[in-house]
């Protein structure tokens, strides 16, 4: 009988124990998954914020990229993508470095001009823009010489 009880005992133990670890599970990837409230957030952010000097297109000076493309695409030689909004390995933590910092010739923004939230919402967008429009180098679809023959 005694048996039993310890056995019955220690079966509702280990079911309370796989269902809290369950529930953490859940939370930690429904924490590091976005939410499409956070991606909206970051895009209005990264709109407001980081386009005039990250955005696509031409400067208003007439130049054929904004300075944040001109100088990364210069610093990454096509190993990365300029555009930030291609870049699938700005985390929260090395966009709020850059951030607060600053780099080369980006300012450093105090948590009045964005906040640490903000620099996440961005993150978050910036991965999910990654996910749908992925940065492909230009020498990846030149035939190696080999290949060519």
């Amino acid at each position: 009988m005694m048996r039993r009880i310890l056995a019955l005992v220690g079966l509702v133990t280990f079911l309370i124990a796989t269902g809290a670890v369950k529930r953490a599970r859940a939370q930690d990837s429904q924490a590091s998954a976005p939410q499409s409230g956070q991606v909206a957030e970051g895009k209005a952010v990264f709109q407001k914020v980081c386009t005039p000097c990250h955005g696509t297109g031409w400067g208003t000076d007439g130049a054929p990229a904004l300075p944040g493309p001109a100088a990364l695409a210069l610093k990454y030689k096509g190993q990365l993508s300029p555009l930030l909004e291609q870049r699938s390995d700005l985390t929260p933590a090395l966009l709020k470095a850059y951030v607060r910092n600053g780099t080369g010739a980006m300012p450093m923004f105090r948590k009045t001009e964005i906040t640490d939230s903000q620099i996440e919402a961005v993150a978050a967008y910036l991965m999910e823009s990654a996910r749908k429009n992925p940065y492909v180098p230009a020498d990846s679809t030149k035939k190696k010489p080999e290949e060519s023959h």
